[in-house]
């Protein structure tokens, strides 16, 4: 008798498994093909940590107060710090190993200035660890944006805020 109720709910189960993905097949996908569409981040997306650039100058804002390095848990993040005739603080050099970063956010809650916000970008995949480690030109953030080109040739141009956000 017990083998008999086993085999009755093991085909129940099997009937209500069956059901559900009979119902799931008919249903519109949620997904999208990646490099044929490309998605665009929703505000607050935390990407990469970008440097975001004057718009007078078109230097970046960073002071070198060097507080995003020290609000790093990781400290991933290296400065090296000149100063300008004016007395004004600059970073000759702006370092981060990406590959180590776990996008905490914490170096941009840590700017007094505004310098450094989380880029919408999340396209980081690199053949070569050391290539995962930005410089200061290559944090700079686009004020203008970027284009995202697919794979059957269209173009998606993404922006930011006036305030790089």
């Amino acid at each position: 008798m017990r083998s008999l109720i086993a085999i009755i709910t093991g085909l129940w189960s099997f009937v209500v498994g069956m059901g559900v993905t009979f119902l799931n097949a008919l249903r519109r996908p949620v997904t999208f093909q990646y490099p044929e569409r490309y998605y665009v981040p929703l505000e607050g997306f935390r990407g990469r940590p970008a440097l975001v650039l004057n718009p007078d100058t078109g230097e970046p804002k960073c002071t070198a107060c060097q507080l995003c390095a020290k609000a790093c848990p990781l400290g991933i993040i290296t400065l090296e710090v000149g100063q300008r005739e004016d007395k004004k603080r600059f970073p000759v050099r702006w370092d981060l190993d990406f590959g180590r970063c776990m996008v905490c956010n914490l170096c941009v809650e840590a700017c007094p200035f505004d310098a450094l916000v989380m880029s919408p970008e999340y396209e980081f995949s690199e053949s070569r660890p050391e290539d995962l480690t930005y410089s200061l030109e290559r944090l700079k953030l686009p004020q203008e944006g970027f284009d995202a080109s697919h794979l059957d040739g269209t173009v998606t141009r993404v922006t930011f805020g006036g305030d790089g956000k």
